[in-house]
């Protein structure tokens, strides 16, 4: 039986957190770690046995610190769970959140304005509603985003897809690796060539070099050029415009 007398505190990580109140998602515990820039979950983890905390902008390091770090938080259950983010400069960092299947897909709202704070509210069994709070040049006001509104990307173009990988690896002989044919896409179906870009190091993006009026058909397509792939070496499409893209696979 615990009691004031035999009751202890065991220390399970050293991450500092911010002053930002944690939010309880689903099953595990997202904090702000101090100085705000960046997310941990915490919990329960199996093949450590063990409580830890493990790092959720690993892979986008920069969707916090590049706004100054976070100031506020809220999140959202219903249609899917999403983490909410306050940034300091006064943007929106959300996160589409699984812990089940691990994952954490990050993305960002902008406004004429700046956003200074959110709540979640639900709705019933409609979709949770978010509000905002929001300083624009006529005064201060808080707004829901409706849920079946669109959001535009800045460039002219609505939303922006992005799939990076580097886990590439080529055939080994003899000790010694072999050439690869390209790398192949395999498209579930047909896809408009404009809009589509690739990389070979998730900095540079190319267009491909074909006409944009033209289709990319269900089926296999070899989209960039025959390299040498291992741990070191990064893949990457991305995909612009409001309109279906079906990838299901990628080869080397």
């Amino acid at each position: 039986m615990r009691t004031y007398s035999n009751a202890r505190a065991d220390s399970h990580g050293f991450v500092g957190s911010s002053d930002v109140p944690a939010l309880m998602a689903t099953d595990k515990v997202l904090y702000v770690e101090r100085g705000g820039g960046r997310v941990y979950q915490y919990g329960y983890d199996y093949e450590s046995d063990g409580f830890v905390s493990r790092d959720l902008t690993v892979f986008a390091d920069h969707v916090l610190a590049d706004g100054g770090g976070c100031r506020g938080v809220a999140f959202v259950r219903k249609p899917e769970p999403r983490a909410v983010f306050v940034r300091r400069d006064g943007a929106l960092a959300l996160m589409t959140y699984n812990s089940m299947h691990q994952v954490h897909a990050w993305h960002r709202y902008t406004t004429d304005g700046v956003f200074e704070g959110v709540a979640v509210l639900p709705n019933g069994d409609q979709a949770d509603l978010l509000f905002a709070l929001v300083s624009r040049e006529d005064g201060r006001f808080i707004e829901v985003l409706a849920p079946g509104n669109e959001f535009q990307d800045p460039g002219g173009r609505d939303f922006v897809s992005v799939l990076e990988t580097n886990a590439l690896i080529s055939l080994e002989a003899a000790g010694r690796r072999q050439h690869s044919g390209g790398v192949m896409f395999f498209f579930g179906s047909d896809a408009l060539v404009d809009g589509v870009e690739v990389s070979i190091d998730g900095t540079r993006w190319d267009v491909l070099d074909r006409s944009p009026s033209s289709f990319l058909t269900r089926g296999w397509h070899s989209l960039v050029a025959d390299g040498c792939w291992d741990y070191d070496s990064m893949v990457g499409i991305r995909v612009s415009g409001n309109r279906d893209f079906n990838l299901l696979a990628i080869q080397a």
